[in-house]
């Protein structure tokens, strides 16, 4: 290997050390101050903790910072999806798969609107969205799992979008607390009562078609998804529209037709899960349909009207419909290779355990463990690439206001530490993301490659270089 490639490698990697003691210094000052927070907090309490309810979380607990802390994921053998499962939490509590039909479904509407907390009120969104009239979940009713009764309330789309992007922030009145862990939980009782708590949601539908030549039909997101954008998903997809009478089979219908240009059969479409993606606090009615036309003919269909089409009316629909065999190892190693809507994620395993069973499941993934670590970094960086700005590279614990004061200082940092090693030397740069770092090193280095783990961190790195980067060698994947 030529000396210049083995300085750079070793630059890069003294970059990553002095990153990683960089941030470890940081989170050590954070995490002094929290616990003087916590010390300060935790006194004033202490009368108070007397009279609080059982059922309440103590101040000594740790408090839910993230979706990853919530109680009741999806699991199999401990591979875990970001979804709560309200239905056929099928490895958990080892039961047969229930199906539901469209006349076992009760509907009860709530007239009056959903009011946004006046904390959010000033929220701004600092991109294009259509505000729609949606349904919020208020609460449902699961009797036999094979009835359900849902009670929807009326909210809007960018009320959704206002709470939902501040989800994982402190709470005000309690540096313990997050939005999340205050206000979002999700309270089950026995009885089959599920009701989510005063932060707004949503809920959507989404159906998976099950071909005739045994394919399921797969959709990747458009880039201008606000929730998952470019990921695998369902066949068909989005939220429920307020209405004089919204209704999840109604609505699946309705989606199907108007996304990829498929008409359901009412007889045949099944409901199979109903959750909630734990990031996201979007619930969804997950539908699947055994259909008698083959693969070939629902994609074809799909893209004859997608090339006609008036894009500028249709950029949130899929831009991209495939097929999956509907064998057990090929969707066991898309589930792992690929990015996937938690919720659609969890309903093609659902329909995975009730064609081969739920052990067979559980060993399928098994034989991938090897790679669940890779799955979950890879699922983390695509959803960071979704931030604005620098945020995807830079750590949340940065004010607004100091975001691009404190990735310069980053920067010089490192170029400074590695002086003249990248003069006019080949050098590899391990982990690009946006590309914050490649813009001022294509400037000095003779030939640059950039490594990312992200295809979507790729991707962005080639917007912010511009025309410069078809002077660098990218290369998607992990370092062995």
């Amino acid at each position: 290997m030529p000396p210049e490639i083995i300085i750079a490698i070793i630059g890069a990697v003294g970059t990553v050390l002095a990153a990683v003691i960089t941030g470890i210094i940081a989170r050590d000052k954070k995490d002094r101050e929290s616990r003087k927070n916590t010390e300060r907090v935790a006194e004033k309490g202490k009368k108070k903790k007397e009279e609080d309810s059982p059922q309440i979380e103590q101040p000594s607990q740790r408090t839910r910072i993230s979706w990853q802390d919530t109680i009741g994921l999806f699991q199999i053998d401990k591979f875990t999806l970001a979804y709560i499962p309200l239905m056929n939490d099928w490895w958990k509590d080892e039961c047969p798969i229930s199906e539901v039909k469209f006349d076992s479904i009760k509907v009860n509407l709530v007239h009056q609107r959903f009011q946004l907390l006046d904390i959010f009120k000033d929220t701004q969104i600092d991109y294009d969205f259509r505000d729609d009239l949606s349904c919020k979940l208020l609460r449902c009713h699961i009797g036999d799992a094979q009835n359900l009764t849902l009670t929807l309330q009326e909210t809007s789309y960018g009320d959704y979008l206002k709470s939902g992007e501040h989800l994982d922030d402190p709470f005000p009145t309690d540096p313990r607390e997050t939005f999340r862990s205050a206000l979002a939980k999700i309270e089950q009782s026995r009885g089959g009562e599920v009701q989510p708590k005063e932060l707004t949601n949503i809920i959507g539908v989404g159906i998976f078609l099950i071909t005739q030549d045994e394919q399921i039909i797969v959709a990747k997101h458009s880039k201008y998804s606000h929730v998952y954008p470019e990921r695998w998903t369902f066949s068909a997809s989005g939220l429920m529209k307020w209405g004089a009478c919204p209704h999840p089979f109604m609505e699946v219908a309705r989606k199907t037709i108007m996304e990829i240009q498929h008409q359901v059969d009412p007889a045949k479409v099944r409901l199979i899960g109903l959750g909630a993606d734990a990031r996201k606090l979007y619930f969804q009615c997950s539908f699947f349909e055994e259909t008698e036309q083959t693969a070939s003919e629902i994609i074809e269909r799909h893209n004859i009207i997608y090339d006609n089409a008036n894009l500028g009316l249709l950029n949130d629909r899929p831009y991209e419909l495939f097929y999956l065999p509907f064998n057990l190892d090929e969707i066991i190693n898309a589930v792992i290779d690929k990015c996937w809507e938690p919720s659609a994620e969890a309903c093609i395993l659902t329909l995975c355990a009730k064609r081969f069973g739920a052990e067979k499941v559980a060993q399928a993934l098994h034989a991938r463990r090897g790679d669940w670590w890779k799955r979950e970094m890879r699922d983390e960086w695509d959803l960071r690439t979704a931030r604005k700005g620098d945020l995807p590279d830079m750590s949340v614990r940065y004010p607004p206001n100091r975001l691009a004061e404190a990735k310069e200082h980053y920067i010089d940092a490192i170029l400074n530490f590695m002086q003249n090693d990248l003069n006019n030397k080949d050098v590899l740069e391990i982990g690009c993301g946006t590309g914050r770092l490649t813009l001022r090193l294509v400037e000095t280095v003779k030939h640059l490659t950039c490594i990312d783990l992200c295809e979507r961190m790729i991707q962005r790195n080639k917007q912010r270089l511009g025309g410069k980067s078809s002077e660098i060698t990218y290369v998607p994947g992990f370092m062995h």
